[in-house]
């Protein structure tokens, strides 16, 4: 059954793990019946499969270990152990846990930092090697306190797709030990404070040392969003801002929508799962946007409301009593969809899958 592989991927995240899933929306020279099949991976093994062959399993394990995946995002792929010209169109995302916020330097922009990490959910950490200034005292909201030298403390941390690192450090040479333990851990943020003139020479240094460019270009520096910020209050403000933004760029399946999909409840109930897998331009929903729609109407989630949801939803109803997915386009920028007050600027791709 399709919900099996959503009732491993809820397994495991109650478990704290993280995993990544990948759904086929497209194919070419590949059986139809493909389209919609899934494969779910933990700790780089796969972990559930539903509705692909045992060649598509082998090829999507082998394509899964060349990927770095820094946030959802469709891509095409050419089979690696076929001689065709056979393709997969295979939407990645990673899905983890509570967000983590680990902030190296408990100086005085960690001290409202941490008080704002808090305030939006995350499970804080902080870090430094005084303990002056690395104490429960000093950080009483703080989940975790960490006195170590840095190159150590990194050791002791686990860095996944539900990681935001501020590297707030008292020194240059503790924020390149920092950001060089964590630039090639893949994590959903990294920003170190730093004039712009330190941050070039540190970026050409770590270019010169053979850090890929792509890394080096995901490293939000100097840290937060440009708003004038002054006193540490302010920075935190943001460093939050950003962070903020990040995290709700790139959206992922929540916890609500799998709890309707696995809870014995609704296990009878015909739903299907609508998923934007790409957009273009100015769309009210980013990549990764989520709505479950049951047989009887009502609806999970949100990609945008409006007429754009109301005319998927009407696609994903019929989807519901056709049983099979499909790649459905929105464009917003033509004549009559500014009529109906659709028209924002831009198209998006949903992929509708009974599930």
């Amino acid at each position: 059954m399709g919900t099996d592989i959503y009732t491993s991927l809820k397994e495991i995240i109650d478990q704290s793990g993280e995993a990544i899933l990948g759904t086929v929306v497209a194919v070419g020279g590949l059986p139809q019946e493909s389209a919609g099949g899934k494969i779910l991976f933990c700790r780089g093994k796969m972990a559930a499969s539903f509705r692909l062959s045992n060649d598509l399993v082998a090829s999507l394990e082998l394509i899964h270990a060349e990927i770095t995946l820094t946030k959802p995002q469709l891509i095409r792929h050419y089979l690696p152990l076929s001689d065709s010209t056979a393709w997969l169109d295979v939407y990645w995302e990673g899905i983890a846990p509570a967000p983590e916020l680990i902030v190296f330097g408990g100086g005085h922009i960690s001290l409202p930092l941490v008080q704002l990490g808090k305030m939006i959910g995350f499970h804080v950490t902080v870090v430094d090697d005084r303990p002056d200034f690395a104490n429960k005292d000093r950080f009483p909201q703080a989940d975790r306190v960490i006195c170590l030298p840095f190159a150590q403390a990194l050791e002791k941390i686990k860095i996944g797709l539900g990681t935001f690192i501020t590297i707030v450090t008292r020194g240059h040479r503790h924020d390149q030990t920092c950001l060089r333990g964590v630039i090639d851990k893949s994590p959903a943020y990294i920003g170190m404070i730093g004039s712009r003139s330190r941050v070039k020479k540190m970026m050409h240094e770590l270019a010169s040392d053979g850090i890929s460019q792509e890394a080096i270009d995901a490293v939000y520096a100097p840290i937060g969003l440009d708003i004038h910020a002054d006193t540490p209050e302010e920075i935190a403000v943001s460093i939050i801002a950003q962070i903020i933004s990040v995290r709700r760029g790139p959206e992922t399946l929540n916890k609500d929508i799998l709890k309707v999909i696995t809870e014995p409840f609704f296990q009878n109930m015909k739903k299907v799962l609508v998923t934007i897998v790409r957009r273009r331009g100015s769309v009210p929903r980013g990549v990764g946007a989520k709505m479950l729609v049951l047989e009887d109407g009502r609806c999970f989630g949100s990609i945008g409301g409006g007429c754009v949801e109301a005319e998927v939803r009407s696609q994903a109803l019929l989807a519901i009593h056709e049983g099979n997915p499909l790649l459905y386009h929105v464009d917003l920028t033509n004549d009559l969809a500014g009529e109906e007050g659709m028209a924002c600027g831009g198209t998006i791709d949903a992929f509708i899958e009974p599930i």
